[in-house]
Parts: C-alpha cells; sequence; structure tokens
C-alpha cells in the first residue's frame, strides 16, 4: 500500500512538472508564504500574486526555472502577456524570453494583481502593495517551484525594477528563517536599492491639481503613483513630508531638503538594512544609469513654463524646475498662478525647493530616466495635456545610478568605478542614461554570459559579445576574453576593493584570450573593463 501510494506521488509530481515543449501553464493565483501587517494596518493580511510558466522548447519539463519578477504597476497594466513581450531587443525583433526557452530553460513570470481582499473586502492595489508582502508572494512561488524541479536543478530569479526589492526581501527572509530559496544566481535590474526619485516639482503640482481643481481622476492617479505603500516606501522626497500641518497641498517652506514620506521610507530602508543581500546566490546588478556622471538634464534645468488656457477666460501660468546644485536653499521649483482674463489672480500656488551640501539635486543625476509623459500617463484632464505638450526637458532621473548598484555615497552624481562598494559580484552599467529597465547590447550580452556561465559549460560559452573570464580563482594572470567591442581599444584595469589601480592597459581587442597580471597577495580583487560604451566590472579572487 505503501508503495503504490509513493508511485502514485511521483507520478502526480513528474506529471504537473511536464507539458509539451514552448507550451505555457495557466495564469495561476498564489497567496503570500505568511501574512503581513503593513505600516498604517491594524491587522496582519495575506497578499496575493499571479504567475504563469512558459516551458522551454526543448523539452517541455520544468527545470530550469528563469523567475521574473514584476516591479511598480499600480494601475496592473503591466500584465504578464505585457511583461513577457517588453522584454525585447533588435528593434523587438528578439525576445530574451523567447532565446532562455530556446536554451532549454523554463520562464516563470510572477505578477501581482489588482484583486479584492478576501478577509475585509478591501480594494487592493498588488502592484503597488507593501514590498514585505509581495516579497512573501514570492517565498511561496519559490517553495512551490522547488518541490517541482529535480534535486539537481536551482532557480535564477530577475526582479525588474521594483522587482528587485521583492525578490531581495523574499531570498534574504528566507535565508533568515533557515528557508532554502535554492536560487544560485539573482539578478537585480535597474532597482531602487538606496531609493527612487519623483522631482519632487511635479508631485507638488500633481497634488495641487488634485486637491485644488476638486480632480478625482487626478486624485486617483495621485495615490496610485504617490501614496501608494510601495511608493512612499521607495521615494527618497515625498510631498507629503513637506505639507503645512492640516493643509492639503501648501508647503511648509521650512522644509525644503529632500524628506522621504513619515515611517513609511525609514521603516522599510531599517528592514532591508537589517536583512541585507543574499548570502546564498551570486548578485548581479544591471543598471541604465550611467556610470561616469553623465546627467539628465542639469541641476535646477526649466521643466516646463506655459500658460494654460482653461477655457471661460481662465488662464494659468505653471513654471517646473529641477531641484537645484548642492548648498542652494529657496529655490523655487513650482509656481503656478491662475487668473482670470490671465489678469485677475484667483490663485497663487508656490514651492521651494534646497539640495544638501553633499549632493546636487536627485532630478538630474545619472540615473535610469523615465518621461515625464509616461509618469503623469493618459489623461483626460486638458491642463495635464497641455502641461505635458509643453515639457522642456522630456525626462528626469527616476532610479539614481548609485541606487540601481547599492552604492552608499552621499553624492548622487559620483563616477562608479571599482573602488566604490557594492553588494553585487559583479555589475553592469553603460556611459549615457537609458530609459528605466532598457535592454540594451551591453546588458543583454552581461544577463546571457552570466546565464551561460551558471548553466553551460566553458565550451559551449563562445558565442558573441560576452566577457569572458577564463581563470577564476587565479594565481598569477588573470586571463580573460572580451568579445564586445572587437577591433577597438580597450581599457582593463585591477584594483584591490580599497579602489587602489594595482595594474592598468590598454588592449586592441580582437576577440582572443588577454591576459593582465595580477598582484601577489591573496585575496579579492576588482577587474574592470571600460569602453566607449559603457563599463564592465568583475571580482576575481587570487590564491
Amino acid at each position: 500500500m505503501i508503495k503504490n501510494y509513493f508511485s502514485i506521488l511521483v507520478f502526480l509530481l513528474v506529471y504537473s512538472a511536464w507539458s509539451q515543449p514552448g507550451s505555457q501553464s495557466d495564469i495561476l493565483n498564489i497567496d503570500s508564504y505568511q501574512a503581513f501587517q503593513g505600516y498604517e494596518e491594524t491587522t496582519a493580511h495575506l497578499g496575493l500574486g499571479q504567475y504563469q510558466i512558459f516551458y522551454d522548447n526543448i523539452n517541455g519539463i520544468l527545470d530550469k526555472p528563469f523567475i521574473i519578477v514584476d516591479g511598480f504597476d499600480p494601475d496592473d497594466s503591466n500584465t504578464i502577456p505585457i511583461l513577457y513581450n517588453s522584454l525585447t531587443y533588435n528593434a523587438g525583433a528578439n525576445n530574451l524570453l523567447d532565446d532562455m526557452r530556446n536554451q532549454g530553460m523554463d520562464v516563470i513570470i510572477l505578477s501581482f494583481p489588482t484583486y479584492t481582499r478576501t478577509d475585509d473586502g478591501a480594494l487592493i492595489q498588488g502592484g503597488a502593495d507593501y514590498i514585505e508582502r509581495n516579497g512573501l508572494v514570492l517565498v511561496n512561488l519559490l517553495e512551490t517551484i522547488n518541490t517541482q524541479i529535480p534535486v539537481s536543478s536551482d532557480c535564477i530569479v530577475m526582479g525588474v525594477s521594483m522587482g528587485g526589492l521583492v525578490s531581495r526581501y523574499a531570498l534574504t527572509f528566507m535565508e533568515h528563517n533557515s528557508m532554502n530559496h535554492n536560487t544560485g544566481l539573482w539578478f537585480s535590474f535597474d532597482s531602487p536599492h538606496r531609493g527612487a526619485n519623483v522631482p519632487i516639482s511635479l508631485q507638488y503640482a500633481l497634488n495641487y491639481i488634485a486637491e485644488y481643481s476638486d480632480d478625482n481622476d487626478m486624485r486617483a492617479q495621485r495615490d496610485l503613483t504617490l501614496n501608494s505603500p510601495a511608493a512612499k516606501q521607495m521615494l527618497l522626497d515625498h510631498y507629503t513630508a513637506h505639507l503645512q500641518t492640516g493643509d492639503p497641498y501648501l508647503q511648509n517652506t521650512a522644509v525644503q531638503l529632500p524628506t522621504p514620506a513619515t515611517t513609511f521610507r525609514s521603516t522599510f530602508a531599517n528592514t532591508m538594512n537589517t536583512l541585507g543581500f543574499p548570502t546564498q546566490a551570486r548578485k548581479v546588478a544591471i543598471a541604465n544609469g550611467s556610470y561616469n556622471n553623465t546627467t539628465v538634464g542639469s541641476p535646477g534645468a526649466e521643466i516646463v513654463n506655459t500658460t494654460l488656457n482653461l477655457g471661460s477666460n481662465v488662464y494659468t501660468q505653471i513654471k517646473m524646475y529641477f531641484t537645484p546644485n548642492a548648498n542652494v536653499t529657496n529655490f523655487q521649483v513650482d509656481y503656478i498662478r491662475t487668473a482670470l482674463f490671465n489678469i485677475i489672480q484667483i490663485d497663487l500656488f508656490t514651492a521651494v525647493a534646497a539640495s544638501p551640501s553633499t549632493s546636487a539635486g536627485l532630478d538630474s543625476s545619472p540615473g535610469g530616466t523615465v518621461l515625464f509623459e509616461d509618469y503623469v500617463g493618459v489623461s483626460t484632464d486638458p491642463m495635464i495635456q497641455q502641461l505635458i505638450n509643453a515639457i522642456n526637458v522630456d525626462a528626469f532621473c527616476f532610479i539614481p545610478t548609485l541606487s540601481s548598484l547599492a552604492i552608499e555615497n552621499p553624492n548622487w552624481y559620483t563616477t562608479v568605478n571599482a573602488g566604490l562598494v557594492t553588494n553585487f559580484e559583479a555589475y553592469i552599467a553603460p556611459t549615457i542614461n537609458e530609459p528605466h529597465v532598457t535592454l540594451s547590447a551591453l546588458n543583454l550580452n552581461f544577463i546571457l554570459n552570466e546565464i551561460n556561465n551558471h548553466y553551460l559549460s566553458t565550451a559551449e560559452l563562445e558565442t558573441e559579445n560576452q566577457l569572458i573570464l577564463i581563470n577564476n580563482p587565479t594565481q598569477d594572470w588573470i586571463r580573460f576574453k572580451y568579445l564586445q567591442n572587437q577591433n577597438s581599444e580597450i581599457e582593463v584595469v585591477l584594483l584591490n576593493t580599497s579602489g587602489q589601480i594595482l595594474n592598468q592597459k590598454a588592449f586592441y581587442n580582437s576577440g582572443e584570450i588577454l591576459e593582465i597580471e595580477a598582484p601577489y597577495a591573496t585575496g579579492l580583487y576588482v577587474l574592470q573593463v571600460k569602453t566607449e560604451n559603457g563599463i564592465h566590472v568583475q571580482k576575481v579572487m587570487i590564491h
């Protein structure tokens, strides 16, 4: 009887993990591993996720899971099919996830839908819910998937944008609670480990329009993008921390420096600092922000300066600016004046901002960018449409480069080099700022190289456009191939973990094996490859 039961159990497990090559499962619901009580909640609640398995194109067996964790999605617009199709390159001709499936990997996409909570009937925007609660959904998914894959297999997890925080929380939670996440490789894709940014001038303007005009649509948009739990957990500067007590939109001018939402940012940052980073997975990061201090516009730049026609002879003059240079105070970032016949003033709203002595404002710092138009979203409000048409600066820094690489430095404009301490074993960053979560050729090659190193043998690594470390650890010479930027000059620098340059050499890169002399002392060192397109950093062990 026991033998028959065991045979049936094995059959069910194998059958549940098998499908036709190239097929996909239904979209499945999954609860969080345990309930979580939000900072302003009176009781703990379970979270809800949805996932779909896209089986590989070779054997149809769930044996090499590549889990994609969705990011900030407050209105549930980034559905699983949309997220799948967004990871394209070559102007949409190719898709990273198709490539993974062709290599025998099974893609699993986890998203966080809008749903009605069963215990209290509340409508929850899952893509903007507490990051910890969504992290606990991933904990449950990892436990579920790991019961279905072979013992010899492990998972690769990629957190996209906020998904990097969700996955970081999940993996470290499991490690701190002696749970096996069975994840060998973790990607953080332009994720805000030190926080995210939305220009405070834009926050003030959206809130003012929502409150002063009593516009329910704008209030809903503001609440989703700025006042949701996840937004307040991530944003380094939040308009609510600058308001006069009891007033819905007027600024307390005594609060000019970047100030996050009360409780949310500090509580979340303390939680993540306590948990740290995963130690049982290889940790790699992709930044869309420039490593060499290329700015997004300039500090104090004029975003918009226009007069909007609201109809009925009512006009609104609006001026908005990026936050200023370091040590600048009382810098006017908002000026909104409404007047009848553009003469008789009806209302005037202004706001000022300051930057600390250590750094110019975040709005123009190096980082992954977001278009103002995309952030505001679709709106039928004529004021918003006219405002979008008048914008002078298309984009702002959304995820500072230092944040995506988890580099602690008070100056957001610091040039990235191997001497800056980060918790990632390897990372990639471009020379110019890219749109947030852009799959460029540079970071695509980085992703493929990391995955190939994780799954495939050395003989199978000879594909185009990859950095290949031939010997790591090593004793005397560090040998490598850098097949990107062939037939061009590259600069290779070897540093210690304090940032001291130990060896520096320029190579004409022919695609053959290159080598640079290693130091005599054993320990951890950093190999840095610079090209005209970006910087590639790998840690090297000398023994």
